[in-house]
């Protein structure tokens, strides 16, 4: 994935490029869709409207093993050039600090008063905690301060691949489980790896091929193994993952209309990130109550849809009122 692109979207808390990378836009969009629904997909099981079974399992194993270890690359990615300038740290830090604070505060308050708490580490949260304990997928905040706080001190490719094996050390010997931080840090310091390397990608289709069968075998392992609550987070299958993903991605980036309908996505993955899990869970907690537990696949549809229609709407409308920087969706630092 060294041809990750030339110029590339903003990150959380990074300003905009007046050019962006139609390659990246589209492997962004491809991780934003996967991270809505395999959240969609666990939702309706922690609702109990499907069984916690092999085949619940082997589609979970799918989405988890690879769609947010390609936002950490992509993000190392970007990150890396101008994390070596202070001024640059220091907004970046507090734009993605003030990022991780509001929108925590923000989907707490909804899972607490409006939805149902069913993502991790949310039931019985108080706000003073959120400054130790991430509550849902914004674990990802401060993995990203984390990896480029790093980065402005590892500048060289070996000093890069040196923390990566520092990664493995404490997954594989020390297993360390602070929201497995060793292992998603590993995925951001890869991408930084990448971007500080001048050697070019020679991947093509059937390398992408070969990556996705054995991705879908590996997943397929996991699912017949072990039960979705203590899946390992295995680094060498994510890395295949990913890898695929990342090829068919640029695959679809030659097609024009496809390339549009991801890239779309993909320019508007922060909102959506941001704000998915929160009104995924109000809508289906709606759905439940309106059609009961009989239509568990339009509870799924419905509540995915939601997820990326509304932050996208809450975008528009905070854009007419000049709110970007207040909402979260650009910089507060720039």
């Amino acid at each position: 994935m060294s041809d990750l692109g030339a110029v590339a979207p903003e990150e959380p808390g990074q300003t905009a490029t007046k050019k962006r990378s139609p390659l990246l836009d589209c492997a962004k969009g491809l991780a934003i869709l996967a991270v809505v629904m395999s959240h969609a997909w666990r939702g309706v099981m922690d609702e109990g409207l499907i069984p916690e079974d092999f085949t619940f399992r082997f589609i979970d194993s799918i989405f988890y093993l690879f769609h947010v270890q390609l936002f950490l690359i992509v993000s190392g990615y970007l990150g890396f050039p101008k994390a070596d300038g202070a001024k640059y740290q220091l907004r970046r830090q507090i734009s993605l600090a003030y990022i991780y604070l509001l929108w925590s505060a923000v989907s707490l308050t909804a899972l607490i008063y409006i939805g149902r708490p069913t993502g991790y580490h949310t039931i019985g949260q108080s706000y003073l905690a959120l400054l130790y304990a991430p509550i849902q997928h914004f674990w990802f905040l401060p993995t990203i301060m984390l990896g480029d706080a790093l980065f402005y001190f590892l500048r060289r490719s070996w000093a890069l691949f040196a923390a990566l094996i520092v990664c493995l050390i404490f997954r594989l010997i020390f297993n360390f489980s602070y929201y497995s931080l060793d292992y998603y840090l590993f995925f951001f310091v890869l991408g930084g790896l990448i971007r500080s390397t001048t050697i070019p990608g020679r991947s093509g289709v059937k390398t992408g091929i070969a990556s996705g069968i054995l991705y879908i075998i590996g997943s397929f392992v996991v699912a017949k193994s072990t039960a979705v609550a203590t899946v390992i987070p295995n680094i060498p299958l994510s890395l295949a993952g990913c890898g695929a993903a990342f090829l068919f991605a640029r695959y679809l980036a030659g097609k024009p209309q496809t390339a549009a309908v991801l890239g779309f996505f993909g320019k508007r993955s922060l909102p959506i990130f941001l704000a998915h899990a929160m009104f995924m869970s109000v809508t289906r907690t709606a759905c439940v109550i309106v059609l009961g537990t009989e239509w568990p696949l339009t509870t799924l549809l419905v509540s995915f849809i939601a997820a990326l229609a509304a932050p996208m709407m809450l975008e528009r409308i905070v854009q007419q009122l000049g709110l970007e920087k207040l909402a979260g969706f650009r910089p507060l630092l720039s």
